[in-house]
């Protein structure tokens, strides 16, 4: 159902993506965020960042986009609603509902 509302695309194996942080990328198993955010581009994010992780996708990887509204340049993601925190930053979280 939420496909529906939403959105669904497929990336493609070897498709190629980009996180930016202001610390190197680790990767992590224990306690990590539940989300990655990445851009088609090091460019398209909205904040200036020290580091670029350059990340080459394994298999197929399908993304499910839960976009709310758009004001200027910022997405403000429909997960909050979902889940009954609004106007949290869930990449901060370590919450796996």
């Amino acid at each position: 159902m939420l496909r529906q509302i939403y959105g669904e695309i497929i990336f493609k194996k070897d498709s190629i993506l980009y996180h930016t942080s202001d610390e190197p990328f680790v990767y992590k198993t224990e306690n990590e965020k539940p989300f990655l955010f990445c851009s088609f581009h090091p460019s398209e994010y909205f904040m200036i960042s020290d580091y670029v992780t350059k990340i080459k996708l394994k298999k197929d990887t399908s993304l499910f986009f839960m976009i709310d509204s758009l004001k200027k340049a910022k997405i403000y993601f429909g997960l909050n609603n979902i889940t009954n925190y609004p106007n949290k930053n869930l990449s901060k979280k370590i919450n796996l509902n």
